[in-house]
């Protein structure tokens, strides 16, 4: 995006409903010997959960992040589905984005949790994820903004609807 835009490529006049880079802060893993950040894309989980923290005004992002990855995770990783979370934080809109994308909410404030589940979510949102947002409120975690359940699509492939 950053050459198109050097180019003159972009088309300033389009509607850009969101468009965020992250920076990783910080990652948890079940197992010793699990699937290195890097790849948890590839790995092709069968369920990703997300969830949006925002921290209190009393409390800095980095404590945040402290509590999340120090206090929180480990437990709710342990004898889980859940292999990894890794934590991520906006970035502000770079320079040279299309100027019709938004500026990037929650800079400095946010943190991205991304539990990489080794099941679909919603077998297990009941118990493990339902009362995510609490537990984390509960220990500390700023506010929770937002939990949601994702399962893959393979592109070109059209799942029967039953199964989506």
């Amino acid at each position: 995006m950053k050459i198109l835009g050097e180019q003159g490529r972009n088309f300033d006049a389009r509607d850009v409903l969101t468009s965020a880079g992250h920076d990783l802060l910080g990652a948890v893993f079940r197992d010793e010997d699990g699937v290195p950040a890097e790849l948890a894309l590839d790995r092709r989980y069968p369920g990703l959960v997300l969830a949006w923290l925002e921290r209190t005004p009393d409390q800095t992002l980095e404590a945040l992040r402290d509590t999340v990855i120090d206090r929180v995770l480990p437990g709710f990783l342990e004898k889980s589905p859940t292999a990894q979370a890794l934590c991520f934080t906006p970035l502000p809109k770079a320079s040279w984005w299309p100027k019709a994308a938004p500026e990037v909410a929650g800079v400095g404030d946010r943190l991205l949790i991304a539990f990489f589940v080794e099941c679909d979510p919603l077998d297990v949102w009941d118990e493990r994820f339902a009362g995510l947002g609490a537990a984390l409120e509960a220990g500390g975690c700023g506010h929770t903004l937002f939990v949601a359940p994702f399962v893959p699509v393979v592109p070109g492939v059209d799942p029967d609807l039953a199964e989506l």
